[in-house]
C-alpha cells in the first residue's frame, strides 16, 4: 500500500461541507460553554482588551466594529446563530483587535481561555472545525469584496444584501420573503460607501419593487431580481 493510498481514509474524512465543521465547532462550545444573555447594543468585548474567553452564537447576531483613529466606527463583518468568535488573540496571545457588539438581544456559549486551549489539545477535530470555518468565511468575504471594485454602487448594495440573506440561513430557494436585520448605517460598512450613497441605492431598489424598508431591517421581496442585480457589472 502507498502512501497516497494509506492516507485517503484520513484525507476523505476531512473533507466536509463548511456547514458540517460549523456546526462541530458550535455543538462544542455548546457543550462546555456557559449560556449567557446581553442586550441588544451591549459590548461583549472592546478593542483592546485582553481576552477571556470564546463565544458562540445561540440566538441573534453579533457585529464585530473596529474604532478608526478619527473615532468613526467601522463594521467589518455580521456574526450568525451557530458561528463562532473571538478566538483569533486567544491564540496568538494579542489584546482584542476589534470589538464586538450584540445587534439584538442574544445569547451566547462563553467558552474560557483555559477551556478553549484544553478543548484544542484534546479534542483535533475542534482544531480543524474551527480552522475550516475561520478560512471559508476570509475566503468568502475577500471574494465578495474583490468582485465589487469597481462596479456601480446599486450592484454593490444588491450584492451585500445577497451575501446577508444567504449567511441569514433563511430557505432562500422557497421564500416569499426575506428579512435581513440591517441599518442603512450597518450595510454601509459592509459596502464601504457613505450612508447617504447606501440610502439612495436602497430607496432605488425599493422603488422597482425589490425590497422593502423597515426600521432596522431590509425585507427582500424580489429574491431573483436582487440576484440578478448584485450579478450585473456597469
Amino acid at each position: 500500500m502507498n502512501a497516497t493510498r494509506a492516507l485517503r481514509p484520513v484525507r476523505d474524512s476531512l473533507v466536509r461541507p463548511v456547514e458540517v465543521w460549523r456546526q462541530v465547532a458550535y455543538e462544542s462550545f455548546a457543550e462546555f460553554g456557559q449560556l449567557r444573555p446581553y442586550r441588544r447594543n451591549a459590548f461583549i468585548f472592546l478593542q483592546g482588551e485582553q481576552p477571556t474567553a470564546a463565544y458562540a452564537v445561540k440566538s441573534g447576531r453579533v457585529e464585530l466594529l473596529s474604532i478608526s483613529e478619527s473615532g468613526r466606527e467601522i463594521g467589518h463583518s455580521i456574526r450568525h446563530p451557530h458561528e463562532v468568535f473571538g478566538i483569533a488573540e486567544i491564540l496568538l496571545g494579542h489584546e482584542r483587535a476589534r470589538s464586538m457588539r450584540a445587534l439584538d438581544d442574544i445569547e451566547l456559549w462563553v467558552v474560557p481561555r483555559d477551556v478553549l486551549f484544553t478543548l484544542i489539545v484534546d479534542r483535533p477535530e475542534i482544531t480543524l472545525a474551527l480552522l475550516n470555518s475561520a478560512l471559508h468565511r476570509g475566503i468568502e468575504q475577500q471574494t465578495m469584496k474583490t468582485s465589487l471594485i469597481g462596479t456601480s454602487a446599486r450592484r454593490r448594495v444588491a450584492a451585500s444584501l445577497v451575501y446577508l440573506a444567504r449567511r441569514s440561513g433563511a430557505a432562500l430557494d422557497h421564500a416569499t420573503s426575506i428579512d435581513i436585520r440591517v441599518t442603512h448605517e450597518q450595510l454601509s460598512r459592509l459596502c464601504g460607501m457613505t450612508r447617504q450613497t447606501v440610502t439612495s441605492e436602497l430607496d432605488r431598489l425599493e422603488s422597482e419593487g425589490f425590497l422593502a424598508l423597515r426600521s432596522r431591517a431590509i425585507v427582500i421581496q424580489e429574491w431573483v431580481g436582487l440576484q440578478e442585480c448584485a450579478e450585473l457589472r456597469p
